[in-house]
């Protein structure tokens, strides 16, 4: 299950509290692999992105339905990248003409914003864009911070929050929470990148 739905889990089984949590905050290679779910910029497919398909919202609902100003946004701050307004003017201009349908029309979008003497050295040019539009389609920092503040209410005192993360971004809006809320401090919050199964049964005592 999503982990923010520990609580609940954790509540159908009759536990209300517990000394340690362990959370892997990476997105799942499994279904950015999968070629039809539009998570790639290196093969043609529907513009979906979505983690969970119960949801509706998809990355075509973004590409094409938010404001070139909301575009430039979460392509900047999710995605990072530099040449966010003109991505986004690209792509405000492209959908004038008929909607963008699949990740290689995105794709060529994006390469055609980004300087050639950039796309020549900087890896795909998509990438990045690519990074944010999945961000915003499921959530995943507002994912993230709704499960920490479960976290807090779900540890016993003294008990432990382990995670392993890959995402700058998320490194970030972690320390941010943290340094808000300084109760946080007392979950003894620990990296856990390169612990293996064996240390981490012993970071949790």
């Amino acid at each position: 299950s999503n982990y923010c739905n520990m609580r609940r889990e954790l509540q159908n089984l009759g536990i209300n509290h517990v000394d340690g949590i362990v959370l892997d905050l990476g997105v799942s290679s499994y279904q950015l692999d999968a070629a039809d779910r539009g998570f790639t910029y290196r093969v043609d497919a529907p513009l979906d992105m979505r983690m969970d398909q119960r949801q509706t919202k998809t990355a075509r609902d973004i590409v094409n339905g938010y404001t070139e100003h909301e575009l430039y946004r979460v392509i900047r701050d999710y995605g990072e990248e530099k040449f966010a307004a003109n991505i986004a003017k690209h792509i405000a201009a492209a959908r004038e003409k008929k909607p963008i349908e699949t990740t290689g029309e995105l794709t060529e979008i994006i390469r055609a914003a980004i300087p050639a003497k950039i796309r020549a050295v900087g890896g795909h040019p998509a990438k990045r864009t690519f990074q944010a539009i999945r961000i915003a389609v499921n959530d995943e920092l507002g994912a993230v911070e709704d499960m920490l503040g479960k976290a807090g209410d779900l540890l016993n005192p003294g008990g432990k929050l382990l995670y392993r993360n890959r995402s700058f971004l998320i490194e970030g809006m972690l320390f941010s929470l943290i340094n808000a809320d300084l109760s946080l401090f007392l979950l003894q919050i620990i990296h856990y990148s390169f612990l293996c199964p064996d240390a981490l049964l012993g970071a949790l005592k």
